[in-house]
């Protein structure tokens, strides 16, 4: 008889900006601290075996800024192409976006995106921003914004 398949998800554990990050066996709870910069895993897939011999996949990411997790609809136009597509804003900070992007292959890393979409708070505010991607992982994208200034409004949103 075979053994069922195990579908195996990426853990996402956050280090500071020291690097320090604590990884906890899904299976067993067991957990260490790791300096990601060090063991050179940060924003990498990485695999490990636990001591109760449970194998996982997991990624370090470096957090400095507070991301606010969201679920808004946007708006995405990719600026070389000119080509617009409809995107799920996953979360914000005074500094960046993550998004799910419909097509990821149109993208890489260092394109410049405009980005609209509406805050859900009680003025429903349009928030238009410039983005450089600078992360991608299948059809999830990360970008800092660009230009001038930084916009009241999602500052006040991020706050609440």
């Amino acid at each position: 008889m075979d053994k069922p398949t195990e579908i195996q998800v990426t853990q996402t554990f956050y280090a500071g900006k020291d690097g320090l990050a604590v990884i906890v066996c899904p299976a067993c709870g067991f957990s260490k601290e790791v300096n990601a910069f060090e063991a050179d895993i940060a924003r990498k897939k990485t695999k490990a075996r636990c001591k109760c011999n449970h194998t996982f996949e997991f990624i370090v990411e470096i957090r400095t800024i507070y991301r606010k997790k969201v679920a808004l609809k946007g708006q995405c136009e990719i600026i070389k192409y000119g080509k617009r597509d409809m995107i799920q804003i996953k979360d914000l900070s005074v500094n960046g976006i993550g998004f799910e992007h419909p097509s990821p292959l149109d993208i890489t890393i260092g394109d410049k995106l405009k980005i609209a979409f509406r805050l859900d708070n009680e003025l429903n505010s349009k928030i238009n921003l410039r983005v450089e991607v600078t992360r991608m992982q299948g059809k999830s994208i990360g970008a800092r914004f660009i230009g001038s200034g930084k916009d009241p409004t999602l500052g006040f949103y991020l706050q609440s």
